[in-house]
């Protein structure tokens, strides 16, 4: 079941009685490139022609004027819909945009008059606005009759609107027809008897004269169409293909949908700000103690954190400890109306309405393996499963990411090789090439900064995201700002953009008998994380040509030195800057003091440190280096320490390619451990991570469980 199917399935569902809470604006959250347009786009899809629904993206030209995005959603609702018993009308919509494009007379009676003289203007147009039209030349769509409201709310009324496209009249003609089959004069006859409502025609007044601001009049007059048309809502069972939830009958309610994508910019938010608002005008003034309801629906894409929500809703990057009294952000396939119900009620009592209270933030779905295999096709030599877990833990199950790895698989057709061709795909290349880990940095890393040159940016940030990457049950303290000044800023950035959460965490093999009882910690994204490593490898090794560049080496002592007092931590930055030999023998001291299952979870917390090895050297070759055979003097526990450390540093780096051989050697050395000392009552936590890396032995976190 797709994820697209199981959020119409729990979230457009309703009982015939309608819903008593207004509807949500959904934040579908997730950084740059995890998918959302993607997302909105097969959401489309599974609504098909059964549900009432608009996909509106404000990264097209139309969008730029948001009452033009108001008249794009107008026109693609207007479409027929076989569930629906009559066509949807938006006559009040029609009106107002008609107001703003005529001058009207400020006394009531004349102005209805104007309006009714205007009515067969707009509904019959003139032969040279219809000549116009033709001459256009060009398929009729949403987009493009949205396109000729663009800047109706600005230039003089009666106008021309847009230079070279036809004139607004048709257009807002479309809108105050009643139905494509009944004649003009019955929509005339209709919307003069919309004359006799004072409240409409002083706000057309309003807005023919600009005395208030004409987007939040034209989404009133949108909701208030909205709420009308929801009278026709009902769709009968026979015609309907929806798969209703198995505790409730047949008989249903099915919400309309609005899905935004890139709502972010400015025209974006003004869009979502103004329909909020106009809600919560509608709910304010409503009588009889029942919010005035529309059935819409709103999924908005957003790739920013907004600090308002944080009164409600847990942080992405904070667990529940951290935060237990707001509610958790759900994943899109879990999103459900109860939490939302459960959201509103409790806004019930707070003395003023918020308008930040009107969104419900949910988190996007990873990847599925399937999708992961059709944006990165296998290379000739590799094996398909060992390919895809390799793409997977690389990209992080970000999909622009794992794009971005299949494109460079495709353009490189000689570096198919599983070990090669794993070393040097964020290598630096020829000099008319940009390296994979510099084209992903300047996509993804927040705007702000990149205000200087990359080589200065990438180690403050490498030093946030490793410090970022806490042990469970530890502080989230931040960088001494006098050895990081940045850290604070750089930190906030990533949290904002929702780089760091906790739904980008993926457990490490061991995680079972380390953490099984500790929430999976927040993390900066293994994607971003990887690329801004792979780019402090790159530029410290041409360091000397940079004024003032922290290198490799000198940053995680840098680090090491900061957190000195922490001895995990320091032994994290000891082995990122390869004192491999210091980290073996105080691990090695370690192991006869500590518990073993406290033996593990600090083994496992250590050899996440960062490894540049990987991109210059194979595991074989690393592991002789590190691990010779012929090494004297070295006991048994020495060794079998020394060959876990190099081991599990090596498997945790995602360009390491995990096979049974290294599964079994890994699995050998804690049961050598074991054999060591079988006499502990909790060498039990040995035999368990020994069989982790039984061969084919691959733990699966359950559904939902990183956040």
């Amino acid at each position: 079941m797709t994820t697209a199917h199981m959020f119409v399935r729990r979230m457009l569902w309703r009982p015939p009685g309608g819903p008593v809470v207004p509807e949500p604006v959904i934040g579908l959250l997730g950084p740059h490139g995890a998918g959302k347009s993607t997302a909105l786009r097969t959401i489309s899809k599974e609504c098909g022609s059964t549900i009432v629904h608009a996909l509106l993206d404000f990264a097209e030209e139309f969008t730029a004027d948001p009452i033009a995005a108001v008249g794009y959603v107008v026109f693609e609702f207007m479409r027929s819909w076989p569930n629906l018993r009559a066509e949807p009308t938006f006559h009040r919509v029609g009106l107002s945009l008609l107001a703003l494009n005529e001058k009207l007379p400020t006394e009531r009676t004349a102005a209805r008059k104007r309006i009714e003289t205007a009515l067969k203007e707009y509904l019959v147009p003139t032969k040279a606005a219809q000549q116009a039209a033709r001459a256009a030349d060009v398929v009729i769509t949403s987009a493009r009759l949205a396109m000729d409201l663009t800047g109706i709310a600005a230039t003089p009324q009666g106008q021309l609107v847009r230079t070279g496209s036809a004139l607004a009249k048709p257009v807002i003609g479309r809108m105050l027809t009643l139905s494509g089959r009944l004649a003009v004069r019955d929509s005339v006859r209709w919307l003069r008897a919309q004359g006799e409502d004072t409240n409409l025609i002083d706000s057309l007044i309003q807005l023919s004269h600009r005395r208030d601001d004409s987007l939040d009049r034209l989404m009133d007059a949108l909701l208030a169409d909205l709420a009308e048309n929801a009278a026709g809502w009902t769709a009968p069972v026979a015609k309907c293909e929806c798969e209703p939830p198995e505790d409730v009958g047949d008989d249903h309610r099915d919400a309309w949908l609005l899905l935004v994508d890139h709502a972010g910019g400015g025209s974006g938010q003004a869009f979502l700000s103004a329909l909020v608002n106009a809600r919560q005008r509608r709910s304010s003034t409503a009588g009889g103690g029942r919010p005035a309801h529309d059935p819409l629906l709103v999924v908005a894409a957003v790739d920013q954190w907004t600090a308002a929500w944080g009164h409600w809703w847990r942080e992405p990057w904070l667990t529940e400890p951290d935060a237990p009294a707001r509610q958790r952000i759900p994943l899109l396939s879990r999103a459900d109306m109860d939490r939302w119900v459960a959201h509103v009620s409790a806004a019930a009592e707070d003395d003023a309405p918020n308008p930040d209270r009107a969104w419900y933030p949910v988190w996007l779905d990873p990847l599925a393996k399937d999708e992961i295999g059709a944006l990165a096709p296998v290379p000739g030599t590799w094996d398909r499963s060992t390919f895809h877990a390799f793409v997977g833990r690389l990209s992080g199950e970000l999909p622009a990411a794992v794009d971005e790895i299949g494109q460079w698989y495709r353009a490189h057709p000689t570096a198919d090789d599983v070990v090669t061709g794993v070393r040097c795909v964020f290598a630096d290349h020829a000099d008319d090439e940009q390296p994979l880990w510099e084209q992903a940095l300047l996509a993804t890393l927040p705007a702000g900064l990149l205000g200087r040159p990359l080589w200065r940016v990438i180690p403050d940030v490498v030093a946030v995201a490793c410090h970022h990457l806490r042990m469970p049950g530890q502080p989230d303290e931040e960088l001494d700002v006098t050895a990081f000044p940045e850290a604070r800023r750089i930190l906030r950035a990533l949290r904002t953009n929702l780089w760091v959460s906790t739904f980008a965490a993926r457990p490490s093999r061991l995680w079972p008998v380390v953490g099984a009882d500790v929430r999976h910690p927040a993390v900066v994204h293994p994607w971003l994380v990887r690329c801004l490593v792979a780019g402090l490898a790159a530029e410290s090794a041409r360091a000397e040509r940079r004024s003032g560049a922290l290198t490799w080496h000198g940053l995680f002592a840098k680090l090491s030195d900061v957190d000195g007092s922490d001895p995990a931590r320091c032994l994290y930055y000891q082995l990122a800057a390869d004192q491999f030999d210091d980290v073996v023998d105080t691990l090695v001291k370690r192991f006869t003091t500590d518990g073993h299952r406290a033996w593990i979870r600090l083994l496992d917390a250590v050899t996440g440190a960062p490894c540049r090895w990987t991109e210059l050297e194979s595991a074989e070759e690393s592991l002789a280096r590190l691990v010779p055979e012929d090494a004297p003097g070295r006991t048994a526990l020495q060794t079998a320490v020394a060959n876990l450390v190099a081991l599990l540093w090596l498997y945790r780096d995602p360009l390491t390619v995990q096979t049974d051989d290294l599964d079994k050697t890994i699995s050998g050395n804690f049961l050598r451990l074991h054999g060591n000392d079988a006499t502990r009552a909790d060498a039990s936590a040995l035999e368990e991570a020994a069989k982790l890396f039984e061969p084919k032995h691959r733990y699966q976190p359950p559904p939902g469980s990183g956040a």
